[in-house]
This record gives structure tokens, C-alpha cells and sequence, in this order.
């Protein structure tokens, strides 16, 4: 399957049923369209140049939107800390908190202008890594972090949303941060096109 086949290209193996099973849902958790208009403006602006509002779409994303190559850096940085303080989840997860408090740096991977407390995309994907084992210190740890860092009242409705599910999730399966942006890109891309096409048939 193509699955199948990006792992194998990516990591150098065949993946187990296991790591298809998951790697399949990621890669279907970021698809859908009408929400994220750029590319739509794009192709209005010059209806000749598909490609263009194509890969415009993807030059929009970042640390904040779209990419969880920053979240999995994080998540990467978290565990360090948590390993070489020999310290729980739960003081790690404080420790963090802290520091993004103290910097005034906003947690990766939270919050969505849609979604209130949950994003569903999130919720259905580690339904799918739980089922086949891919909830593992590094999911857990985020899910800590998320747990300190809403306690406060003004962050108490801010969900995990996908981009921070998936660097969770792509971490347990091995790939690094930043794999996780062209993945993303991989997964947006069939509702990217349907944007596309539907602006330009317009």
C-alpha cells in the first residue's frame, strides 16, 4: 500500500500491521477543506497557476499552524529534562510549565479556532495509537504538560489539536521532527487539491 511503502522509503523497512494501522490514521488526520482558505485565495488571485496556490497553502504553515515539527522538538527537549532529573510527569510537566509561563511562550500543539476542549481529529488518532500500541512516554508526557499548562483559567479550553497529536504520535513511531512537517504536508494535501479544484470549477 502507499502506507506501507512511505514507511518503507522513509524509515528503511518494512513497517508491522501495527505501524500501517497508525501511520494510515496520521496520515488521514489532517485531511478536509473549506477551513484553511489560502489556497482558495490563491487560485482566485491568478485561476492559471494551480501548483502555485498548491504549494502557497503549505508556505502559510508554521510553528503554530500546520507544522508539529516544533512540538516534537519539544516533546524531545521535555523528555531530556524529565531523564536527566530523574524527575515524574508530573513534576516534569510543571517544570515546563514554568518555563513557558516565565518566557511567555505559548505551549506547541494546543488550541484551535474551531474546536473547544477537544479536537475530534486528535481524539480519533490516539484512539488508533492506543489500540495498537503507540501510547508510550512521549504521548504521555505530552498529555501531562497539556494537563499543567490548562489549569490556568484563561488556557482551561485550549484541546490538543491534530498538529500536537501528531508529533506525538510520530515520535512513537520512530520518526524525527523534522519528517513530521512533510508528513503533515502529505496528509493536508487531498484537501488542499479539493479546495483547489472547487475554486477554480467556481
Amino acid at each position: 500500500t502507499y502506507t506501507e511503502s512511505f514507511f518503507l522509503a522513509v524509515r528503511g523497512r518494512l513497517p508491522k500491521p501495527e505501524e500501517t494501522k497508525v501511520l494510515d490514521a496520521v496520515l488521514t488526520g489532517m485531511i478536509g477543506y473549506t477551513y484553511w482558505s489560502v489556497a482558495r485565495t490563491l487560485i482566485s488571485a491568478n485561476p492559471g497557476q494551480p501548483f502555485g496556490a498548491f504549494m502557497g497553502a503549505f508556505m502559510a504553515g508554521g510553528d503554530y499552524t500546520m507544522f508539529p515539527q516544533h512540538c516534537g522538538e519539544e516533546i524531545l527537549r521535555w523528555q531530556a529534562m524529565m531523564r536527566a532529573g530523574n524527575l515524574s510527569l508530573a513534576e516534569t510537566a510543571r517544570r515546563v510549565v514554568d518555563e513557558y509561563d516565565i518566557s511567555k511562550q505559548r505551549m506547541p500543539g494546543i488550541g484551535h479556532p474551531l474546536f473547544s476542549n477537544t479536537d475530534p481529529r486528535s481524539v480519533r488518532l490516539r484512539e488508533v495509537a492506543a489500540k495498537h500500541g503507540f501510547v508510550g512516554e512521549q504521548t504521555l508526557l505530552y498529555e501531562a504538560v497539556h494537563r499543567e499548562y490548562t489549569l490556568h483559567p484563561r488556557r482551561a479550553d485550549l484541546c490538543i489539536n491534530i498538529d500536537g497529536r501528531f508529533a506525538c504520535t510520530l515520535l512513537e513511531l520512530g520518526f524525527e521532527p523534522v519528517e513530521m512537517t512533510f508528513i503533515a504536508m502529505l496528509s493536508l494535501a487531498p484537501g488542499v487539491i479539493a479546495d483547489i479544484m472547487e475554486q477554480m470549477r467556481a
